[in-house]
């Protein structure tokens, strides 16, 4: 795609009666070589249909870490803005080349060249793909950070070529957490709204967003003690509290909350996130490979910067150390829940965090609810369970705790789905031997008995490249020669000429003709002498010699 124009200045934030309001968000497509990728996103921008530019929608540059974001399947809420109703058909961002850093499983930094900065990409989020918004309208807009193709070894490192998913959608995505400042509170409507702030940078402003709150959800206040109720929750919150806040975007632009956490006043903290690397129980240390600082980054950069930015930070506890439980589950948690690859949340008051390590925390949460990859290697307990063989570099590999294959338990609570850009949702049947696949839920047992009692799958699909030879004139199929195949499709995978299925639910993006099989066949039948009809697919096994296509690209080639 080229652009002819762009957009001036530098934020967005209209006024016009015709406005629609997206959430900016920001995910990952996670890699297994890294244990984090902090990114400055400088740029974001809509794409409208005659190719020109929205103005920046980011008030300011964001700075979070990618990869933590993919590890927990959730999405960064970076901004709300306002943009004209119309038609739109992609992205366009841009990151701070001087401010990109890589850590290893280890902790260490890696060298890093960043050789491209911007790039663009389209919508592939439904069927017609381009983004429609309504004056008054809301949408959720997706930037997704696809790691694995953006690095390539350069020998001592990496060179980066920044590559993007762009998707939109109106239902609810689930949001990592965030912080915001309380500005309205309507109590007996159950609501607050909050500016939404940057941890690193507390002075820029991202807009504002309605949170709402019921007595299902978890509410605490700043020393982890839960509220009985919403109500309870309401009555000790005030104009501008900062709070923790973790939910759902829904479909109108407002927060539905599952965790609220009542930040304390007049208290300075350090909060961090990472994974567990090793515990001594009876010495009540732990070592954590950290990932992000939430919280207090003034206070922590010169710290780690005197200790000569260690990748593995080392805290300590004793019996003031509140236990907050987990963020999936709720509940109290205890030291035993310290193992090796899971996620932590540590807050650290200012005064305890400096030199030397062990920084002695004031609370501590572990998240329960781990996500783990790896590949399908049995599939005899469908629908109820699968089994998975984790990659060697997982921490609860490399630690000695799974030593076999990991049972995954599956229910109808289990949300299954294909990583493409509609990411439609499966079955448990549909979920072949050869697949990879990354299972997210409570992990419980060790050795070769270890069960996973999985919250969500996500399912990488399968890649190839082939050459057309003919389009079924009555369904929805037609038939290639395989010239590449780059990611398994699951058992059995593709032979030498399969046929390509296109789902229901299924997107193809054909050139010159509607996004269509009719619109394939229009183009195929059209081909001038020499010119050949090349696919590119992303899907599943969908039996032998055949393929179910949910992406399709399709481009023409002219002889050489």
């Amino acid at each position: 795609m080229s652009i002819a124009a762009c957009g001036g200045g530098s934020s967005a934030r209209s006024t016009s009666s015709s406005d629609a309001t997206v959430g900016l968000l920001v995910g990952d497509a996670p890699t297994d070589t890294l244990s984090s990728a902090t990114l400055t996103i400088t740029e974001f921008r809509l794409i409208r249909e005659n190719l020109q530019l929205t103005q920046n929608l980011l008030a300011a540059p964001r700075t979070l870490d990618v990869l933590g974001l993919g590890n927990s399947a959730r999405e960064a809420l970076l901004d709300l803005s306002e943009v004209g109703s119309g038609r739109y058909i992609g992205i366009r961002a841009s990151i701070d080349p001087d401010r990109v850093i890589l850590r290893d499983l280890n902790g260490d930094p890696v060298a890093v060249t960043v050789t491209t900065q911007q790039a663009i990409a389209e919508f592939t989020s439904t069927r017609a793909a381009d983004l429609f918004l309504s004056r008054d309208g809301f949408a959720s807009v997706s930037l997704d950070i696809v790691l694995d193709q953006s690095l390539s070894s350069n020998g001592p490192g990496f060179d980066f070529e920044l590559t993007i998913r762009a998707g939109h959608t109106t239902a609810t995505p689930i949001l990592d957490d965030f912080y915001g400042q309380v500005t309205a509170i309507d109590r007996p409507a159950k609501w607050f709204e909050v500016d939404i702030q940057d941890s690193r940078d507390p002075s820029g402003q991202f807009g504002t967003l309605r949170i709402e709150v019921d007595d299902s959800d978890q509410l605490f206040n700043f020393s982890g003690t839960e509220f009985g109720n919403s109500n309870a929750f309401l009555a000790s919150l005030e104009i501008n509290d900062f709070v923790e806040i973790e939910g759902a975007l829904t479909r109108d632009g407002t927060f539905d909350a599952n965790r609220c956490e009542i930040e304390g006043r007049n208290i300075s903290q350090v909060r961090m996130e990472g994974r567990v690397q090793s515990v001594d129980l009876i010495g009540q240390t732990v070592d954590i490979v950290w990932e992000e600082i939430e919280k207090g980054f003034p206070i922590a950069q010169p710290v780690l910067a005197a200790l000569g930015d260690p990748g593995v930070l080392t805290f300590s506890w004793d019996n003031q150390t509140k236990w907050l439980g987990n963020k999936a589950a709720g509940g109290r948690g205890a030291p035993e829940d310290l193992v090796p690859g899971k996620k932590v949340d540590v807050r650290v008051d200012a005064d305890d965090f400096v030199a030397p390590m062990p920084f002695l925390a004031r609370s501590m949460r572990v998240d329960l609810a781990g996500r783990y990859e790896g590949e399908v290697t049995d599939v005899a307990g469908r629908p109820n369970s699968v089994e998975l063989t984790l990659d060697n570099s997982h921490p609860g590999v490399t630690s000695g705790r799974i030593t076999g294959p990991v049972t995954v338990e599956l229910d109808g609570d289990t949300v299954i789905f294909l990583d493409t850009g509609v990411e439609p949702w499966l079955e448990a049947a549909e979920l072949r031997t050869g697949l990879r696949i990354q299972a997210a839920g409570k992990l419980t047992g060790s050795g070769a008995g270890a069960t996973l009692r999985a919250d969500r799958v996500e399912v990488q699909p399968g890649r190839l490249e082939g050459v057309v030879q003919s389009i079924s004139e009555t369904e929805p199929r037609f038939t290639i020669v395989v010239t590449d195949l780059d990611d398994p499709f699951g058992d059995p995978e593709p032979g030498a000429t399969v046929d390509v299925i296109l789902p229901s639910d299924g997107v193809i993006d054909v050139p010159t003709a509607a996004n269509t099989i009719a619109g394939l066949r229009t183009v195929f039948n059209d081909l001038q002498v020499g010119q050949t009809l090349i696919v590119e697919v992303e899907g599943l096994s969908g039996g032998v010699s055949q393929v179910l296509g949910y992406e399709i690209d399709v481009e023409i080639e002219d002889p050489e």
